[in-house]
């Protein structure tokens, strides 16, 4: 095996997914699992040392001195990187790497410590990764299955589909010397044939890839809101620095806070409802009137888990993205709970935005 993680932690272990998924991507891992601490973890542990090129070891805090103590006795080299008792444990061909769970310790030491040794040993595979809104999952194995045809070296690469709420991301790994010409062919492939759903050719989110954007174009951004309820805003202030694009977020559920907050017609919504396409514009449109802002979304539609009085589709939403002095509408009928089509109009209506605002 080339790399294990090992996530340290007494049950329970819930909560714990996204670490454990974390490590494990970044290790390109073979196995990955939970232990509890005990007196025998460090024999344990060295024992890989005989399946294994690296181990990428995961404790809490209160945990690591004891346990490094416990490794110094049995590795040959001990490389240390920090005072919690953090850093590269060496025996022969092996690898440990040692480290706190705290968040910002962790992605430090991956950073700084961990992927640089990976990469230096040939351990660490290099990665192409795509983000795209409202991709097909057929379409993307097809997509796949052609480069392997028009490459046939193609082989030499390793592909992975995640999708969440309608976010796909698709990772292609790739050993160093893998032709650039190679990387490039299969790069077209997906660009021209998701080029309405593309967002980003690395792993940056959709509402970091907007924040950068409105930072570019030099404008501030409104959120009218009817049935996300301040979900879209929440993804954009979770940006760092997003006070210097967000203007304001209005959560307007009501037909009088339509009216009161956005200027939008009764008329329009007595006549066409709440969930419309009307309704959507006149709401964008109110946030661009003020003046305050360059850009806006707003959006209004049936979360579920039950239609209204108007008995139109549980899912359908309609999503409006301002700028320019223009206002675009997007129409769609989501599937699933109530907290996936919410989440995934969230997904939806900042790509709509970004797409453009680009």
């Amino acid at each position: 095996m080339r790399t294990v993680v090992i996530v340290l932690k007494n049950p329970p272990f819930y909560g714990c997914g996204d670490l454990l998924e974390e490590l494990a991507a970044i290790g390109e891992a073979e196995e990955a699992r939970f232990l509890p601490f005990t007196q025998e973890t460090a024999s344990l542990l060295f024992g890989y040392g005989a399946c294994a090129k690296s181990l990428l070891v995961c404790a809490e805090e209160k945990d690591v001195p004891s346990l490094s103590a416990s490794l110094c006795e049995r590795f040959h080299e001990f490389l240390q990187c920090d005072e919690n008792g953090s850093g590269v444990f060496t025996q022969g061909e092996f690898d440990l790497f040692l480290f706190v769970s705290d968040g910002k310790n962790r992605r430090e030491f991956l950073k700084n410590v961990c992927i640089p040794r990976l990469k230096r040993r040939g351990l660490l595979r290099e990665k192409l990764v795509f983000r795209m809104i409202g991709a097909e999952r057929e379409k993307i194995v097809q997509c796949i299955e052609k480069c392997k045809r028009l490459y046939p070296s193609c082989e030499t690469l390793k592909f992975g589909i995640s999708e969440r709420f309608d976010d796909f991301r698709v990772e292609i790994s790739y050993e160093a010397d893998a032709p650039k010409t190679l990387l490039d062919g299969v790069a077209r492939q997906f660009a021209e044939t998701f080029s309405e759903n593309l967002y980003a050719l690395d792993d940056t989110p959709i509402e970091k890839r907007l924040c950068e954007l409105l930072k570019l174009r030099g404008k501030k951004i409104s959120v009218a809101e009817s049935f996300t309820g301040g979900g879209v805003g929440r993804r954009i202030v979770s940006v760092p620095g997003a006070s210097e694009v967000y203007f304001v977020g209005l959560n307007t559920y009501d037909g009088d806070a339509k009216i009161k907050r956005l200027n939008v017609s009764p008329y329009t919504l007595n006549t066409l409802g709440a969930v419309s396409d009307q309704t959507a514009y006149e709401m964008c449109a109110g946030l661009l009137s003020t003046g305050d802002c360059g850009a806006a979304i707003a959006t209004t539609g049936l979360a579920g888990p039950n239609s209204d009085e108007s008995g139109l589709p549980v899912g359908l939403c309609f999503l409006a993205a301002g700028a320019e002095g223009k206002i675009y509408i997007a129409r769609h009928i989501f599937s699933g709970t109530r907290e996936e089509i919410t989440e995934k109009a969230i997904n939806h209506a900042l790509f709509w935005a970004y797409r453009h605002l680009k």
